[in-house]
């Protein structure tokens, strides 16, 4: 699993989204990224009260260009 997004399936059948998490550069090995995800959708349960979904789809890019003069 290297990409997923987070939420909650809404009444009329659309995927509300809280949060999409990516590990394509693998900067967390597969146990510690499964646990990040878990760990996200385990605070939002509790947070909302609503059954928390974990979806392996991307929907978010991998890199954003920032124009930042430095």
């Amino acid at each position: 699993m290297k990409t997923v997004s987070i939420g909650f399936i809404r009444d009329d059948g659309d995927f509300a989204l809280f949060a999409t998490l990516n590990n394509l550069d693998e900067y967390f090995n597969s146990y510690d990224f499964k646990e990040l995800i878990h760990a996200v959708a385990s605070e939002l349960q509790v947070a909302t009260n609503r059954k928390v979904e974990i979806l392996e789809r991307e929907d978010a890019p991998s890199y954003i260009t920032l124009n930042c003069e430095v």
